[in-house]
């Protein structure tokens, strides 16, 4: 059991440091990049924006408070460890709170400046994997219309299973690191919040 167990993790070791962190084909192009600010040459998400055309009729204070959620978030990871007199394997859980806080940040006659967090979820192979994104949002006045954009974004993994849970982080632009479900939960929040601007 130990050997086969320490074969699996050498597998996925081995699979994480052959990912190629090229940016993925097929990238929207309202998804903007930038270089991982933790080093390195591979590229993460920078900011997704949305344009809209058409007025703003609801107030986007109102919008905000009634479609964005900044809740605390449980983020929790195993651990796994050999009991030295009796050679039997045990497990032992972690858990801790990554704190949500004030939802709406700065509203004027321009723009407001909303923070948030959307859960979103995919499988890997047939496991399923639930993450949390995390990031500011802005709805603009613009000539022809409103924007709603996406910036400082990051995302966690709830529970990385025998991983350490290192919180939020940058979300990479290549497959391996998914940024297409990102987007995907971006984008409901996104609509969220156009319904009820639009004053639907």
């Amino acid at each position: 059991m130990r050997i086969l167990s320490f074969f699996a993790v050498s597998l996925l070791v081995t699979g994480c440091a052959s990912m190629s962190m090229t940016p993925m084909d097929g990238l929207p192009n309202n998804m903007k990049l930038k270089p991982n600010p933790h080093g390195g040459s591979a590229q993460v998400v920078d900011s997704v924006r949305f344009d809209h055309i058409g007025a703003i009729i609801e107030s986007p204070a109102k919008c905000v408070a009634k479609t964005v959620n900044n809740e605390d978030v449980k983020l929790s990871s195993t651990s796994t460890w050999v009991g030295p007199a009796t050679g039997n394997i045990y497990n032992s859980n972690h858990a801790s709170d990554s704190r949500g806080g004030t939802v709406l940040l700065y509203s004027d006659d321009v723009e407001s400046v909303a923070a948030g967090r959307e859960p979103y979820s995919f499988k890997s192979g047939i496991v399923p994997i639930q993450k949390s994104a995390d990031f500011k949002v802005s709805i603009r006045s613009e000539a022809e219309g409103y924007s709603i954009t996406f910036f400082d974004i990051t995302a966690a993994q709830l529970n990385s299973g025998y991983a350490p849970n290192n919180g939020y982080t940058v979300v990479g632009a290549w497959a391996g690191a998914r940024p297409l479900d990102l987007y995907t939960a971006l984008k409901s929040v996104d609509q969220r919040l156009a319904t009820c601007l639009s004053g639907a």
